[in-house]
């Protein structure tokens, strides 16, 4: 059985500050049978980063414009806490046990500003993602145009987008407008998507991670 860490959330409920993960999360790493290992401090991620055998970066809220080196936008919605700066912590230490890693929605725009992407702050909702879904479009190389049928619709659940990716990044689909709605880094198994995958019926993300980029990886370890 496969050991998949992932990046929790703090947010205040009740008056107390509480770590979560959706329950999306669980089921579908538990539907092809993983079990999920949910990181919640640094000493967390030290047993992670040796002992799971890939990371999952989750969905949130924006990141930070600091690590944009950009004013902030008005619009945006920040974790009060150091979110950011712990989830590239994350992210560091499964690179260099060269893991593979997988972000979803912020994940994936974690993973593009570390490989110096740059990022829209804020993107015309409404316009993009009528209903919150809308189609992708696959360059011919994408191993997307494999996974999924033509006219399949995607879930959108954000304002911040991956205008341009960093030089290390494969673009696999993109939205009508251009922005990069998934990539996969030239060397490492490291795997981007903007949409929620865990939210999908008949999803062939998760499996194509799991059985093929993190089969990949390990048998190089």
């Amino acid at each position: 059985m496969k050991t998949i860490a992932i990046t929790c959330r703090m947010e205040s409920f009740d008056s107390q500050s509480k770590w979560f993960i959706n329950a999306t999360y669980v089921d579908a790493c538990s539907q092809y049978g993983c079990a999920l290992f949910p990181i919640v401090s640094y000493a967390s991620l030290a047993v992670a980063a040796t002992s799971c055998d890939a990371l999952i970066v989750c969905g949130g809220y924006d990141l930070r414009s600091y690590y944009l080196q950009e004013i902030p936008d008005a619009s945006c919605n920040f974790y009060e806490h150091a979110q950011d700066h712990f989830d590239f912590a994350c992210i560091q230490a499964f690179l260099q046990k060269q893991k593979p890693i997988l972000g979803i929605c912020r994940g994936m725009q974690l993973l593009a500003v570390y490989y110096g992407s740059k990022l829209f702050q804020n993107i015309d909702i409404n316009a993009h993602a009528t209903l919150h879904a809308h189609p992708l479009y696959f360059p011919k190389n994408s191993i997307l145009h494999q996974l999924y049928s033509d006219g399949t619709s995607f879930n959108s659940y954000h304002h911040q987008a991956v205008k341009q990716c960093g030089e290390q990044l494969d673009i696999l689909a993109y939205s009508k407008e251009q922005y990069v709605e998934a990539f996969l880094h030239k060397q490492l198994p490291v795997l981007g998507v903007q949409w929620h995958p865990e939210k999908m019926e008949n999803d062939q993300l998760f499996p194509y991670f799991l059985d093929v980029v993190c089969e990949r990886s390990l048998r190089r370890l």
